[in-house]
C-alpha cells in the first residue's frame, strides 16, 4: 500500500500543480501543505498511511514529506 501511496501523491502534486498556469496561481499554491486524505480508484487511502505527509510548493519546485522520509524537489 505504501508503494502505491508515493506515485499516488506523486501525481496528485503534479495535477494540482499543473493547474497553476499562471504566476498568481502558483503564488497561492506557495507554502507547506499537509495532505489530509488522498482518493485512488474510488477508494480513500487509509489516514495512517497519510500520516505526516506534506507538500511544499516554493517557487515552482515541489517537495512531498512522509515524515524525515522526502522526494526530491521536481
Amino acid at each position: 500500500m505504501v508503494r502505491l501511496l508515493f506515485p499516488l501523491v506523486a501525481v496528485l502534486a503534479l495535477a494540482t500543480y499543473s493547474f497553476a498556469d499562471n504566476a498568481k496561481d502558483l503564488e497561492k499554491l506557495q507554502g507547506t501543505w499537509i495532505v489530509e486524505s488522498v482518493e485512488a480508484d474510488g477508494e480513500r487511502i487509509p489516514a495512517e498511511f497519510l500520516k505526516d505527509a506534506t507538500m511544499t510548493f516554493e517557487k515552482s519546485k515541489l517537495t512531498m514529506a512522509f515524515g524525515p522520509r522526502k522526494i526530491p524537489p521536481s
